[in-house]
């Protein structure tokens, strides 16, 4: 193609008219067919033109040459020709065909002379051609179609899916276009057309969700191809798949190995990548357990596989909400949209629990084994369970199997089945044992899929034994053992042990001595040991710090033999003096002056042979057998005819031949070397047992006492031992302490029953211990401390027991529909309805013992309505259940499971509970309430709820306490009664209806014991009758007219009662004869027998009742065989087993 706008070079103009250049108006480029180019033929001078029509201007267009047309132009130097692109016509630069293009036919081009044009053009391609004017391109040939279109999938997320096609031919290609369309028509409902020039590109502007993508190509002369079609649509989905479905081809049924195959439905077809970490949380009693995917099946099903694993246990298989993870894997649609993995509701038709009843059992029932085990005797044992759970097996259906063994690891080991216990039955007897010989026992639950316990506890009927030497301090034993250890239980210095513990850190053992919190041991090598409490220095080291382990007496050496008051102690030496250190407030170490020392200091006495200690005086044995005492007199303790303080040695008259002395509190006694006894000092309940109760200052015998070889003393009671090796006893019995089986007291020596084979004696305040021949240990009396190493508070034991070294029941506590038990180890359990934590769990209701965590070293219980109280042994308070009146006094109005800390309480004696609130009996005889108080219950003279405690005004003195619903009474040391709150039905018994906010008389005289239900109160008279008022709509304060008895009233066949228990309307009395007597309300059987209300005591059929609790709507006794029977309402569980019918009239064991 020649250069556009060359120049000619100038010439001499001939005589006629000449060609001088062809060119176009048109710009350059590219024209296809039907388009027309204009030819502009300039002449050198004005040229005309005749018959125009014929003439031809013929234009190269490739195999066929096309002709220009005449146009215009005549009479001017420019013809114009026009050329019309026809098909097949085709120039890459257009020019005229040769240097003689036109021909003329007829027609003529003159100029205005007449003469004719010459015609020869320029040569094409040179100046002056059209090719050199204008670079003019004729294409008529379309490009070739892009083939194969293709989507990469058929379904995209987005909405410009990606496409690619391979390439067009043509020499004048330009670009493609691209749409999208409805039909592969490409003509249907297509969006807007895009161009492109690659081979592949995104797709956007569909007009439907499903589509083709068409494409065509497009020269630069704007010759199109085809539309072409991909060959398959694609669908824009942008909607997640979703789990639509959760369940399992499996049979319902319970299964208890082998695999279950979980299906997870999705809502579309799904893809997915690492499949095996897919994976689903089922939910098991034991924990979630993760089930991993295997395959896909039918393309929108996940197939799962859950191989059952010991201890699994669910009834109805179902997964946890939220639980389904997809670990490294990735789920998604053919689209590519990420699964939205949420599984069913739980609960709904699709989920898996809803569809299916798969039940799981693989795990052995819920079982804690033995709770406690009592050697009855040396042939017998009787051991307890609670009642198992288990998801899957209903209560009532399990069954309990026991091993009994003398190979000790056996039954843990092997578990030899020795009994199959039926349902419902929790305790079992082991009879026909071999005397001496140590037996284990263990229990273990099965449930109907033949599962059973693992680990179940083993108890063996081990008492303690290989004890040589016994002694009791107050509140505390301990036991020297044949190894030369020691073992202790009570109240001690830094703990409550409920069952005997060894002494850490001590060995070679001798001798022991115990006083106050406190106990020294002698060793084989002559010195000292002290351990406890040290306020006073009585452990001798030389300092006042108390210490939980033996600490060495200073510049104590040749020890022959130690003896402990109540917070000092003294060592008799080999030269027959004595040392002693501690407090000597009264002159009781005997060194002439009254300096506490924390080192052992010399006692001003000589020829000492034997030594005893008191509460706060000291006695020795010298050489003749006379007696030297010192220390306090005030009872003529000292025995030398004066009550006058002794801060050095002094004769004992009338003791002469004394082989050993003994002393109590503020009496002591002599055993002579005629085996008789004498005995002084106080007498209150006849504790010299001389037949009266005269104080004596010097010495008396003891009448009909022979063929004694051993005394111990007590606080105010004495036991001596015969050489029958048996045991008389005499003084106070209030806790059963002479082991008569009765709490009278006696004023001469009782024999203890069902005691033989003893060997020695030993004594504290309010209980008695017998070292046996057999070396094992018995007990009767006070187990307020744990001291006899089996009973707790209120629980006494008229007899001798076997210590049994293992936890067990000591009292129960019964609020309105829940009941609580306080064991022996100062823990705490409680079982019925639960709604506001008064169960001290989260759960609704238990039918069986739960251990109330978080609290320890509880010596008293109570219950309210729907809360429970403990007395801790530090004389701190802790509560829980129902708090919204401040019944809790944590200084919160809320309810809580927990036990909390009551607020302004340091030094508690005693608590007691009513319907809402509670109080605490302080040492110094002084009372603290908090809680309702919406009737002045808390005797603080307001009526606003408390939570925390709040002083009772203007009282002081007190004895003991009783709640009611909504009032409150207290018995003074005097034995009379305040009272204060609601007295609407005459609850204060003072003959008005009149509330009062503060504590006013009752007509209450000689009051020894005293309880209130709701709206009644009871007492024990001193003559051990019953006298009661306040409401008696259901006669429960025992009157045969059902209106409030506004003073108290006796119930004539009421005699010799021990204790009244009170529950709401219902009234019941313990016997001397350890049975129970009810009146009142029996509308849930809360006399155990099926009778109709009344004012008139029935008796129940319980015998041997140690302690009697009531609830609102039930009882429970504590027998002296430390089991426990309940009876009355049980819904749900009150009476603590499940299995029990709602109302029993036959009291159930529910204890140990």
């Amino acid at each position: 193609m020649s250069s556009v706008g060359a120049i000619a070079v100038s010439a001499p103009l001939p005589q006629f008219p000449i060609v001088m250049s062809v060119t176009s108006s048109l710009a350059n480029g590219f024209y296809k067919t039907g388009q027309s180019v204009p030819l502009l033929v300039t002449f050198s001078e004005p040229v005309f033109v005749t018959n125009p029509g014929d003439m031809q201007l013929k234009v190269e267009t490739g195999s066929t040459d096309q002709t220009a047309i005449y146009m215009s132009g005549s009479g001017t130097t420019a013809l114009l020709f026009l050329y019309t692109v026809q098909p097949g016509d085709i120039s890459s630069d257009l020019d005229l065909v040769s240097v003689n293009p036109l021909t003329l036919n007829t027609a003529l081009i003159k100029d205005i002379d007449g003469i004719n044009a010459n015609l020869t053009f320029v040569a094409p391609g040179a100046a002056g051609s059209l090719s050199a004017a204008r670079a003019i391109v004729i294409d008529t040939i379309p490009p070739t179609a892009p083939g194969s279109p293709t989507f990469p999938s058929a379904f995209t997320n987005v909405s410009s899916p990606s496409i690619s096609w391979t390439a067009s031919t043509d020499v004048n290609f330009q670009l493609y276009e691209k749409k999208a369309c409805s039909s592969s028509d490409c003509a249907t409902n297509c969006g807007t057309a895009y161009t492109t020039t690659g081979l592949s590109s995104t797709l956007a502007g569909a007009l439907s969700p499903t589509y083709y993508g068409c494409i065509r190509s497009k020269d630069l002369a704007s010759n199109y191809s085809n539309w072409v079609p991909t060959a398959n649509s694609i669908t824009l989905d942008q909607t997640a798949p979703t789990v639509t479905n959760v369940t399992s081809n499996m049979a319902d049924g319970l299964y208890t190995s082998g695999q279950i195959e979980v299906l997870m439905t999705m809502s579309e077809p799904i893809f997915a990548t690492n499949i095996t970490s897919i994976n689903i949380g089922m939910l098991l009693v034991n924990g979630t357990r993760p089930i991993y995917a295997t395959s896909i099946v039918s393309s929108t099903i996940l197939r799962f596989l859950y191989t059952i694993q010991p201890g699994d246990n669910t009834p109805d298989l179902n997964y946890c909400t939220n639980c389904i993870s997809l670990g490294s894997s990735t789920l998604k649609d053919a689209a590519g949209n990420n699964a939205n993995i949420v599984l069913p509701a739980i609960g709904s038709a699709s989920s898996l629990g809803s569809q299916k009843a798969i039940a799981i059992d693989a795990a052995p029932p819920i079982f804690t084994g033995i709770t406690n085990l009592w050697r009855k005797s040396e042939t017998e044992a009787q051991f307890f369970w609670e009642a198992a759970r288990d998801t899957t097996t209903p209560t009532y259906d399990i069954v309990y199997e026991v091993c009994q063994s003398t190979t000790l690891g056996s039954c843990a080991a092997s578990f030899a089945v020795t009994a199959v216990m039926p349902q419902n039955t929790f305790e079992y007897t082991a009879t026909a044992l071999t005397p001496g010989v140590v037996y284990e026992f263990a229990v273990r639950a099965r449930d109907l899929a033949g599962n059973t316990t693992i680990g179940t506890q083993v108890q063996t009927n081990k008492g303690l034994s290989n004890v040589t030497k016994l002694r009791s301090g107050t509140g505390h034993s301990c036991a020297l053992l044949t190894d030369g250890t020691v073992k202790c239980w009570g109240s001690t210095y830094s703990a409550l042990l409920r069952t005997p513990a060894t002494v850490a850190g001590l060995s070679n053992v001798v001798d022991i001595a115990l006083g106050n919190l406190f106990t020294c041991a002698k060793l084989s090598d002559q010195t000292v040991k002290c351990w406890g409490s040290n306020t006073s220095g009585q452990l001798g080291d030389g300092t006042i710090t108390s210490s939980a382990i033996p600490v060495t007496v200073l510049g104590l050496t040749g020890v022959q033999s130690i003896a402990a008051g109540t917070t000092h102690a003294c060592a008799l030496l080999a030269d027959q003096t004595v040392k002693c250190w501690g407090f000597n407030g009264v002159g009781q170490l005997g060194d002439g002056t009254t300096t506490t020392s924390s080192s052992p200091v010399l006692a001003t006495l000589t020829g000492v042979t034997k030594i005893s200690l008191g509460g706060s005086n000291s006695c020795a044995i010298l050489t003749g057998g006379s007696v030297k005492c010192w220390g306090s007199n005030s009872y003529g303790q000292i025995g030398d005819g004066t009550t006058t303080t002794r801060i050095t040695p002094t004769t004992a008259t009338s003791v002469t031949t004394a082989v050993s002395v003994e002393l109590g509190t503020i009496h002591a006694c002599a055993l002579l070397s005629n085996q008789t006894v004498k005995c002084w000092g106080a007498n209150t309940y006849g504790n010299l047992g001389d037949g009266t109760t005269t104080t004596r200052t010097t010495a008396i015998v003891v009448p009909s006492l022979t063929a004694i070889t051993a005394i111990s003393v007590g606080d105010s009671h004495t036991c001596a031992l015969n050489t029958a090796s048996t045991a008389k006893c005499w003084g106070i019995n209030t806790y059963g302490q002479l082991g008569n089986g009765t709490r009278t007291n006696s004023l001469s020596p009782v024999d203890v029953t069902d005691l033989t084979n003893v060997a020695d004696l030993s004594l504290t305040g309010t209980n008695s211990c017998a070292l046996l021949n057999n070396s094992t240990v018995k007990c009767w009396g006070n187990g307020l401390s744990g001291q006899n190493g089996s009973f707790a508070n209120n629980l006494i034991a008229l007899m001798p027991v076997a210590i049994p070294g293992l936890p067990t029941l000591s009292k129960l506590a019964l609020g309105e529909m829940h009941t609580c038990a306080l064991l022996s180890d100062g823990s705490v359990s409680c079982w019925g309805v639960n709604n506001e934590g008064q169960v001290g769990s989260t759960e609704l209701n238990r039918s069986t013992p739960y251990p109330v965590p978080g609290i320890s070293n509880v010596i008293q219980l109570e219950a309210g309505q729907r809360h429970t109280c403990a007395l801790l042994a530090d004389q701190t308070i802790r509560c829980w259940g129902a708090g919204a009146y401040g019944e809790l006094g944590n200084g919160i109005l809320a309810s809580n499971p927990a036990p909390q800390t009551v607020l302004n309480i340091s030094n508690a004696v005693k608590i007691y509970a009513g319907l809402m609130h509670t109080c605490a009996l302080l040492a110094t005889g002084t009372v603290k309430c908090w809680g309702q108080n919406n009737q002045g219950q808390l005797g603080d003279g307001t009526t606003t709820n408390n939570s925390s405690a709040v002083a009772v005004t203007g009282l002081s003195s007190v004895a003991d306490l009783s709640l009611g619903e909504v009032s409150t009474c207290a018995r003074l040391t005097d034995k009379t009664v305040r009272c204060w709150g609601s007295n609407a039905y005459g609850q204060f018994g003072d003959g008005t209806i009149v509330d009062s906010l503060i504590p006013v008389p009752s007509l209450a005289m000689g009051v020894e014991k005293l309880e209130s239900g709701n709206r009644h109160s009871c007492a024990i008279l001193s003559d051990s009758t019953v006298k009661c008022w306040g409401f008696n709509g259901y006669y429960q304060a025992g009157q045969t007219v059902n209106t409030p008895v506004l003073t108290p009233a006796p119930l004539p066949t009421i005699q010799n009662a021990l204790s009244v228990a009170l529950g709401a309307f219902t009234s019941c009395a313990l016997l001397s004869d350890q049975t129970v007597k009810c009146w009142g309300d029996n509308g849930n059987r809360q006399f155990g027998v099926s009778t109709s209300n009344g004012p008139n005591p029935i008796a129940i059929g319980l015998k041997g009742v140690a302690s009697l609790s009531l609830g609102s709507f039930h009882g429970c006794a504590i027998l002296t065989d430390n089991s426990a029977r309940c009876w009355g309402r049980n819904d749900p569980g009150m009476i603590a087993k499940e299995v029990f019918e709602s109302i029993t009239t036959t009291p159930r064991i529910v204890a140990p």
